[in-house]
């Protein structure tokens, strides 16, 4: 029993002194430091997570926009989410027509008044499992309320899928082909009612 409480002090402790707040420029080594640890861990390379060159050359931009959130511990960042406001078009690529993204937002998008679309979440391999993944994505919900969410994720990364699935996500069918990935939203659902009304 003993065991069990100090176990539970220490992750009470761990996510009292965690905050998340929007990433800054001086965040940007600490911020890819992490991320070439998490892409490091066999589970990331496995999955052929997004590499480092490509996150730090849209880092800059990101840290700009307000578009990274940064989850840090006694100063040092143990996880990020980097997420845009989207039309669905990013997820389906440049040259998709009207007609595409029309099928796509319809799947997902009931009276909600936003789409985001979650583009990079991941966390230092040794913060996997306390938790900072769910206060980030939470966090994520929490500052865009009456918001609906899409993002794709390897069909081999099973500890992605089961997280989003826990979070409220669902895998929709996808207008262009894509063997690798699923595609997976959160709809926003008007208060009140059904999430199976419209599914």
């Amino acid at each position: 029993m003993r065991l069990h409480l100090a176990s539970v002090w220490a992750l009470m402790h761990n996510l009292l002194m965690r905050r998340i707040v929007f990433a800054i420029a001086e965040d940007k080594p600490r911020i890819e430091k992490t991320l070439g640890r998490a892409i490091n861990d066999n589970e990331y390379e496995q999955m052929k997570e997004p590499s480092l060159d490509n996150f730090s050359s849209r880092l800059d931009s990101m840290i700009e926009a307000r578009q990274l959130l940064v989850e840090k511990e006694n100063g040092i960042i143990v996880g990020a989410i980097e997420y845009i406001h989207d039309d669905g078009k990013l997820l389906l690529g440049e040259n998709a027509t009207e007609r595409q993204i029309y099928d796509l937002l319809e799947q997902i998008d009931f009276k909600g008044e936003a789409t985001i679309v979650i583009r990079t979440i991941f966390v230092d391999p040794t913060a996997i499992g306390k938790g900072a993944a769910k206060e980030l994505i939470s966090t994520l919900f929490a500052q865009n309320k009456e918001t609906s969410f899409l993002l794709q994720v390897n069909r081999r990364n099973t500890r992605a899928i089961s997280f989003f699935k826990k979070n409220g996500f669902y895998e929709i069918p996808y207008p262009i082909a894509n063997p690798d990935n699923l595609f997976m939203a959160k709809p926003y659902v008007p208060q009140g009612l059904c999430r199976n009304a419209f599914w």
